[in-house]
């Protein structure tokens, strides 16, 4: 018979474990148990799995079973942003956006966008609108032709010249 206990685990089977790790992450969430959660995000993020650095780093950030470090959060926001996942691109700008980063939002706030999360898109074009930065908002309009997030855009340039015309 083989012995098959010291064969590396196949990338398929370390998904599928990877995978289950991380519901049982959000089941200890939902039930409240962060500190449990808190220490298997730990080491699932360190498997360079995206949406465990993106929890990891909200743990970080709203002291989820941890204390409260911003620039540990940034890091694993960071992280996961550089695989392009897109709720970290969201959740990095708003840490930035918290600390009075302005540069740091837009860069993260304006990839989220681009990256069609729709989250981020009114979050974004809703403080365009407060601000009647009209010109950014048919900037972003043409910018975002093609994307399933566009709608929002036109929705906020209607409503926006709907303000207008009312105005004169």
């Amino acid at each position: 018979s083989t012995d098959n206990k010291n064969q590396p685990m196949s990338p398929q089977k370390s998904e599928q474990k990877n995978q289950y790790m991380l519901s049982q992450v959000m089941d200890m969430n939902k039930k409240g148990q962060y500190e449990k959660s808190f220490e298997l995000l730990q080491s699932l993020s360190r498997t360079g799995m995206p949406e465990a650095q993106s929890l990891l780093a909200k743990s970080y950030h709203l002291g989820l079973g941890t204390k409260i470090n911003p620039q540990k959060a940034e890091y694993w926001y960071k992280l996961a942003a550089s695989q392009n996942y897109p709720i970290s691109l969201y959740l990095l700008a708003n840490l930035y956006k918290e600390y009075d980063d302005p540069e740091g939002y837009n860069l993260y706030i304006e990839r989220a966008v681009l990256s069609d999360l729709n989250i981020a898109t009114e979050m974004f074009v809703l403080q365009l609108y407060l601000d009647k930065d009209k010109d950014r908002i048919l900037e972003w309009y043409e910018k975002t032709k093609g994307l399933k997030n566009h709608y929002i855009f036109e929705n906020y340039l209607l409503e926006y010249l709907i303000e207008e015309n009312k105005t004169e």
